[in-house]
């Protein structure tokens, strides 16, 4: 995805006009490539710019006193990370790349210089932070009150809603970059009970995670698991119930395999 197509999918979500939008191309560093698990932002840090994700998967982590750190969401193509930067606050998350990410930069500077001839782009960035609120709300309920095949079911819709948007889907089928552990980490489960889930939702027929490709089977089977509604995706457009797939041939031949261990009972995370 080059910068401009990146601004293109930024532009639908913060509702920015053709203007805006070459007005933060002109201040976009060029792209530059980052290999897999690399800090792109550090949590503490000030940063001097934000970074427009172009292509694969990086992650926000919040640390804690052990030294562990929870993923607590997904950064695709498109999304705009490090926001912090412009408001001169020191970053409460990290970012780290899950896969290999191209990244342009936007520096704090020139989104200052750009605001007084742009009002609406600070407005626009507000909105996105207003949609990412409602992501964590829903990241939230996925490691408290669902249970591990609700949870995932949902984080699969929500990915795959968010990739469909950005024209990264084919069919019933998207590309999902990072490992069956990062997925884990994102839901608090161990990997095992993941594969266990894993297994479950293949068996029911409504999605299949195989090879870094998620292949999904039932998409109103899985919704309907995950009790999922795009509306707090804000996309323009968004309803209640939209998010259609078409069938895949042979996608019913797709396993998932994985080692069964018997579940702890009585774990907080073990759902």
């Amino acid at each position: 995805m080059t910068v401009q197509l990146a601004l293109g999918r930024l532009a639908q979500t913060a509702q920015l006009s053709t203007a805006e939008q070459s007005a933060l191309l002109e201040v976009c560093s060029g792209p530059k490539r980052y290999e897999p698990r690399r800090e792109l932002l550090r949590e503490g840090a000030r940063p001097a710019a934000a970074f427009l994700i172009l292509s694969g998967v990086a992650g926000r982590f919040v640390g804690n006193p052990s030294g562990r750190a929870q993923c607590v969401a997904y950064l695709l193509g498109g999304d705009l990370c490090g926001k912090r930067a412009f408001l001169s606050l020191p970053m409460d998350h990290s970012v780290r790349t899950l896969s290999a990410v191209d990244a342009a930069a936007i520096p704090r500077d020139a989104v200052d210089r750009l605001s007084g001839s742009f009002p609406n782009i600070a407005k626009a960035f507000q909105r996105l932070s207003a949609i990412e609120a409602a992501v964590s709300r829903q990241w939230l309920l996925n490691v408290g009150h669902r249970s591990s095949l609700a949870a995932l079911s949902h984080l699969f819709c929500e990915l795959f809603s968010r990739l469909q948007t950005a024209g990264e889907t084919a069919q019933n089928t998207c590309r999902l970059p990072f490992t069956q552990a990062d997925l884990a980490d994102a839901l608090a489960i161990t990997p095992v009970h993941l594969n266990r889930t894993l297994m479950k939702m293949s068996r029911m027929g409504l999605a299949v995670l195989r090879n870094g490709r998620l292949s999904i089977l039932d998409m109103d089977g899985l919704r309907a698991t995950a009790k999922f509604d795009p509306l707090y995706l804000g996309a323009p457009g968004t309803q209640t119930g939209q998010l259609a797939l078409a069938p895949t041939p042979g996608a019913d031949d797709a396993i998932a395999i994985s080692v069964r261990r018997p579940e702890t009972p009585g774990h907080p995370h073990m759902r």
